[in-house]
């Protein structure tokens, strides 16, 4: 029987991929100021060069944008101090300022609560930010917890990660669903820790037959649910 549905935030809950890019923008052009690089030479040098570095570390910290635009200033040689944290601000700024949910996750979540299911959030934002971001998007009432890698000191595709989200829960992965957009950080993970996993593919575009139940929108659990 299931009793509770974990769900990841960024692209599941809320379009943080078109929040970021719009939010990244206005960093490179801060950036191409005091530079002679454009925007998309900046925005170039950060996707091919900076990423490729940070993207399979385990440690929050040096996946965070902070990080990422302090290793893009060394890369540019501007030696500011300050500077990393006042573009990531700026960051944060937009990107809570454009952030939407996908349409119909309140219906959804409320259902599911009217319903008695626990809900739990788990997800590699910074702590801080995803206080910020549920504030921001009025879903504070919806979650029991809030687990986030800055609170379990690695990445949900770090060895020990659900590990950590079972113990700081006490959920049963036998009676527990993952729902998440990541083959990698929410589908595999916890699927060899006893969970059914559910992935959210919006444009179709996913890897098929890693998850249990492949879903274009989140009404679809409903359904998911009745049958189990």
């Amino acid at each position: 029987m299931i009793r509770t549905i974990v769900f990841d935030a960024d692209n599941t809950l809320y379009k943080s991929k078109e929040a970021a890019t719009v939010s990244d923008s206005i960093v490179f052009k801060e950036i191409a100021k005091k530079t002679k690089k454009s925007e998309k030479e900046i925005y170039d040098i950060f996707w091919d060069k900076i990423i490729p570095l940070v993207k399979n570390m385990t440690i929050p910290y040096y996946r965070s944008r902070r990080y990422g635009y302090s290793l893009l200033l060394k890369e540019l040689k501007i030696f500011d101090a300050n500077l990393a944290e006042e573009l990531y601000q700026k960051f944060k700024k937009k990107e809570l300022e454009v952030l939407e949910l996908y349409t119909e996750v309140k219906e959804v979540l409320t259902q599911l609560n009217a319903a008695g299911y626990r809900l739990i959030l788990f997800t590699e934002e910074e702590s801080e930010l995803l206080d910020d971001k549920i504030k921001q998007l009025n879903l504070g009432g919806y979650f029991s917890k809030l687990i986030t890698s800055t609170n379990i000191g690695m990445m949900k595709a770090g060895e020990g990660a659900y590990q950590e989200l079972i113990r700081k829960t006490g959920i049963k992965p036998s009676e527990s669903i993952m729902v998440g957009d990541s083959i990698s950080n929410d589908i595999l993970p916890a699927s060899e820790q006893g969970f059914m996993t559910i992935l959210i593919d919006r444009k179709n575009e996913k890897q098929k037959g890693k998850a249990d139940y492949e879903i274009r929108n989140l009404r679809e659990i409903i359904q998911i649910l009745e049958e189990n």
